[in-house]
């Protein structure tokens, strides 16, 4: 198939790919929260954020 420009491009079964797009999305997401609540379980948080203030003290030269 061609497009107006010319240019060759891959024919999708669109009827499908949204579904797919979809619970794709949710996983991600749920991953997401779950890696975030381990993190906060295993109080990480204190150690992200010391770790992040280092970084930006580097960047302006301070550390």
């Amino acid at each position: 198939m061609q497009n107006d420009d010319g240019g060759a491009r891959w024919i999708v079964d669109s009827g499908r790919l949204p579904y797919v797009a979809s619970y794709l999305r949710w996983i991600i997401l749920i991953l997401a929260i779950l890696f975030i609540a381990l993190g906060i379980f295993r109080e990480e948080v204190a150690l992200v954020f010391r770790k992040a203030t280092n970084i930006c003290f580097e960047c302006i030269g301070i550390g």
